[in-house]
């Protein structure tokens, strides 16, 4: 610290470096008292306030580029983007910003608690379903987690998701809306039903397609002595609806998602029927997956459909199907672009009316027998005897 120094006048002046102007002069601050204990005082109280002010000034600088929750959720969002994360996705994690969390969007990052998180949530489940609950909170915690780490939420109670309990499908309900959509409805939502029902390809998969990716003409294979003519269908990406309202092209979120189906020549001979057969690069249907919703709700209303029986439910038809057939669930998941055979079975597959009819005779018999054996009786029935 500078040291007080004896004026002429006989005052004791304490000059404080303080730096440069624009011109590289050296600038100081002066420091006048009438005795030199008292001048030094002064100065050491005038660097001392100072240092504080710097404190001050960096803290307030510090706390200036800390992101408030809206921005942090913006700078996150925009990372995923640069990461070429799905459209969808993103769409889905701006929908969240916009509508999720409105009481903590304007809060600096560093002043949310858990006990606003908790709130938040709370106020969320009020009006939402636990899995949309769930997915707020899912993109909330990567959002704090990234921008303020110190912050423990894992305690946050969410509330847990019911198990949707198995849906009943009818075989004849196949038949009745593929033709019902022959007869009546827009040929391209017509070929969006022919695949789901009979490849159970996703709407994204099939506004994809081109000509290129379906066999032009049969395929001569020999299965069990029996000759049939087949034809494959090549899946390799997808067309989905991005943030800005366009349709944009992706890869399959997995390996699983890359395959290839080989259907019958017959599947193929009814499509290039209604849609005769383009150039290999031309897409097979114009229409937008999201313009099938209005004609499902014309097909649910003419056949008496559940009403919450939506048009991406006939992906979960197709796999019943081949579950009824006897098929694996391995196979199942392969044809329906599944990494895991388990979530095939405990989410897509539904019930047939007519399987679970089977089973009840199947169990009404088994029980005839069973008494029938204790009674010594083989012949045991459990029709009423004639008085």
């Amino acid at each position: 610290m500078p040291k007080a120094k004896r004026l002429p006048s006989g005052s004791w002046r304490v000059q404080i470096f303080e730096g440069y102007d624009e011109n590289g002069k050296r600038i100081y601050k002066s420091i006048t008292a009438s005795t030199k204990k008292e001048a030094n005082s002064l100065a050491a109280i005038w660097i001392a306030e100072r240092e504080q002010r710097k404190e001050a000034e960096e803290r307030e600088r510090a706390r200036a580029s800390i992101p408030t929750l809206d921005q942090a959720m913006t700078m996150f969002i925009d990372t995923c983007i640069s990461q070429n994360y799905s459209p969808s996705t993103i769409a889905g994690y701006m929908k969240m910003q916009r509508n999720s969390f409105p009481t903590l969007l304007d809060k600096k990052v560093d002043e949310i608690t858990a006990a606003d998180v908790q709130m938040a949530m709370d106020a969320r489940a009020a009006d939402h379903a636990p899995k949309t609950v769930q997915n707020d909170y899912a993109f909330l915690h990567s959002i704090l987690r990234r921008y303020c780490p110190d912050l423990n939420v894992s305690g946050t109670i969410l509330a847990k998701k019911r198990k949707r309990a198995k849906r009943v499908f009818h075989q004849a309900w196949g038949t009745n809306i593929i033709r019902y959509i022959r007869d009546n409805l827009r040929v391209d939502f017509y070929i969006y039903a022919l695949f789901i029902f009979c490849a159970g390809c996703r709407p994204s998969e099939i506004y994809s397609f081109v000509w290129g990716d379906l066999s032009a003409r049969p395929i001569d294979t020999i299965d069990g002595g029996h000759r049939y003519q087949v034809g494959t269908i090549r899946i390799d990406s997808a067309s989905v609806c991005g943030y800005d309202g366009e349709y944009h092209e992706k890869d399959p979120k997995t390996d699983s998602g890359y395959r290839t189906l080989t259907l019958d020549w017959s599947f193929f001979r009814e499509l290039y029927r209604v849609r005769p057969r383009g150039n290999p690069e031309d897409k097979v249907v114009e229409m937008k997956p999201g313009n099938c919703s209005k004609y499902w709700k014309k097909v649910k209303e003419h056949l008496g459909l559940p009403d919450s029986m939506v048009f991406y439910d006939l992906r979960h038809y197709f796999v019943t199907q081949l579950n009824s057939a006897g098929a694996t669930d391995e196979e199942m998941a392969s044809a329906m672009g599944h990494t895991s055979a388990r979530f095939t079975h405990d989410v897509y597959i539904e019930l047939f009316e007519e399987d679970r009819r089977r089973v009840s005779r199947t169990m009404a018999d088994s029980t005839a027998k069973l008494f029938g054996a204790v009674n010594g009786d083989e012949n045991h029935s459990t029709k009423t005897a004639k008085k």
